[in-house]
């Protein structure tokens, strides 16, 4: 995502879905993706031009309480609220109703993201679920351990009105401190489906 958009994003809390209402299915499934070792960017635009922690997998299992997302990097992860060069930053993207015609527009993965995942901590061991049509956030846990990060986002904080099954569309672009420029992007382009047929 270029800096514009990047700003925009964070920005604009715009789009459509809403939240609140409960999944109206018990779908119950795991899902995993690689991403390639070693295709992390450097980041040009912080003070040192820190390389980013590499990404190498997304895991998770989704139910009808809650969606446990664990990004596993390279390297020890290092907590936003830590203040290091190398600190994680960036955001995990979500289509919930799975249409590039709704939510807030990405072209770079083809999503229309109705929600986000702010992935710089506050301190505490939470992290913010954002949802833009309601124009407001729900705070998650999450837990750094080492080179993962797994955080816990109830179905409610993820889930619009007029769409509840378990049919997800995901990208995660992590960030150089400072939100730029994206340093390591999964899928490089286009999105991971979270859905039954799509887990392995």
């Amino acid at each position: 995502m270029k800096p514009a958009g990047r700003a925009a994003l964070v920005a604009m809390v715009l789009g459509c879905g809403g939240g609140g209402t409960e999944p109206t299915d018990d779908a119950e499934f795991d899902f995993a993706f690689a991403d390639p070792a070693g295709d992390t960017v450097a980041a040009t635009t912080n003070p040192n031009q820190v390389r980013a922690t590499d990404l190498l997998e997304i895991t998770g299992r989704l139910d009808r309480q809650r969606l446990v997302l664990t990004l596993r990097f390279a390297n020890p992860v290092t907590r936003w609220t830590d203040g290091g060069a190398d600190a994680l930053d960036g955001f995990v993207l979500f289509d919930s109703d799975t249409s590039s015609a709704s939510g807030f527009a990405n072209p770079a993965h083809g999503l229309g993201v109705d929600f986000y995942l702010d992935l710089r901590d506050d301190g505490f061991g939470k992290m913010a679920v954002v949802n833009f049509a309601k124009r407001r956030f729900e705070r998650a846990e999450a837990r750094f351990e080492d080179a993962t990060v797994t955080v816990t986002i109830p179905r409610s904080f993820l889930t619009t009105d007029s769409d509840r099954d378990s049919w997800f569309r995901m990208a995660v672009d992590i960030a150089g401190r400072g939100r730029r420029p994206d340093v390591d992007a999964s899928p490089t382009a286009g999105f991971h489906r979270i859905e039954p047929t799509a887990a392995p």
